[in-house]
């Protein structure tokens, strides 16, 4: 994407972006992304969506729909008790240029991504700051890596975007904060602590475990909210109908990525197929028009990424 893009796209949004999640969530938000206002279960259950029929927070939806049609409206309405309110910001990452000068910012096509950043709820820092302090939130997440300023980043999003044939593709779903908490934990759990160590889990080891303790709810469905927060994002707030999501083999191909940096292969496999993408031997249009990428676009011939069309 050029700056412009995305400078265009930061002035069409509102100024602040609220993403209400809870376990699952994400297959209630990907009906409402593939049916225009009302749905039948019997439709529903001869659809793709069937495999999700038997989650508990679907059947109780279904259960509140009576047997026959469904206004996906009043989906809106479904909660649950620990339903998180998530902030989402905007960032950007990489350089906007022409061609392809290494693989530093690990981007498809050699320019800039739009970076949906998904930061913590109130609650969530309430405990923090309790537990931790505001003053150590400079020892969780990257400030070298698209995350919040002022915000606590759980993790984000890298996407590239063409509105012009409403399509989407997302480069990367990463947490660091994840990341370093799970560090903690391993720490809490290695007894016994070195006496000339000053971090956190040997200073204060009982509020550190009590949060690491609380946190697991995050750490549990970070990366499906993430994911569904970024699908909310491209459909509901941007248009986006057509979905693309690479492979862990297209990811290394396409950002040209070193061995010692392959993010981990799940993030690649098991969770576009969660959502339902669609396993494919194609490239996005927006590769098939960037000179840049004709090179790469040969040898990876034959090789698949997901897909994901409402």
């Amino acid at each position: 994407m050029t700056q412009q893009e995305i400078d265009w796209i930061k002035s069409c949004l509102p100024e602040q972006m609220i993403y209400p999640y809870f376990k699952d969530k994400y297959v209630l938000d990907l009906i409402r992304h593939s049916y225009s206002e009302k749905v039948s279960i019997a439709e529903l259950k001869q659809s793709k969506f069937n495999r999700y029929l038997n989650k508990p927070i679907v059947k109780r939806w279904l259960s509140t729909c009576g047997s026959g049609e469904i206004d996906l409206e009043k989906q809106d309405h479904v909660w649950v008790e620990n339903t998180r309110f998530m902030r989402l910001s905007i960032g950007e990452w990489g350089e906007d240029q022409r061609w392809k000068k290494g693989n530093y910012h690990q981007v498809s096509r050699p320019e800039l991504n739009l970076v949906l950043q998904v930061n913590f709820d109130s609650s969530h820092d309430l405990k923090f700051y309790q537990n931790i302090g505001k003053e150590n939130r400079f020892l969780f997440g990257n400030s070298y890596h698209p995350e919040n300023e002022k915000l606590n980043t759980l993790g984000w999003l890298r996407l590239d975007i063409d509105l012009d044939n409403g399509e989407a593709l997302i480069e990367e779903v990463q947490s660091d904060w994840v990341k370093d908490v799970s560090e903690y934990e391993v720490k809490l759990n290695t007894k016994p602590f070195d006496p000339n160590c000053s971090c956190l889990a040997c200073e204060k080891p009982h509020a550190v475990r009590h949060y690491v303790e609380f946190f697991n709810q995050y750490k549990r469905i970070w990366d499906e909210l993430i994911l569904s927060a970024g699908l909310w994002f491209l459909v509901n707030q941007l248009g986006v109908t057509n979905v693309w999501y690479h492979s862990f083999g297209s990811s290394k191909h396409y950002k040209m990525m070193p061995h010692y940096s392959l993010p981990p292969k799940s993030i690649y496999s098991k969770l576009p197929k969660k959502f339902g993408f669609n396993k494919v031997e194609e490239v996005p249009g927006l590769f098939k028009k960037c000179n840049a990428l004709k090179k790469l676009v040969r040898k990876g011939a034959g090789m698949h990424l997901f897909q994901l069309k409402f």
